[in-house]
């Protein structure tokens, strides 16, 4: 697993899952080449924001074209 603690530093055990710790937070992610995935659902309880306001600011983040499909 890794673990981010409040500095985001990174650790890793046998799994390969990764959880992401912070005070009372803790979620669990996916990484894929170097990349950390997020669910709508993970990134709203990570910034503590509703799940409706991070879909407005994804929708919007694609409408502006600032993300990259590879």
């Amino acid at each position: 697993m890794f673990f981010f603690d409040y500095n985001f530093s990174l650790k890793q055990d046998e799994q390969g899952e990764i959880i992401l710790y912070g005070g009372k937070l803790s979620i669990e992610i996916r990484l894929n080449n170097d990349t950390i995935w997020l669910n709508q659902r993970q990134m709203a309880e990570l910034f503590d924001k509703d799940s409706d306001t991070i879909g407005l600011l994804l929708k919007n983040i694609f409408a502006s074209h600032r993300f990259r499909h590879q």
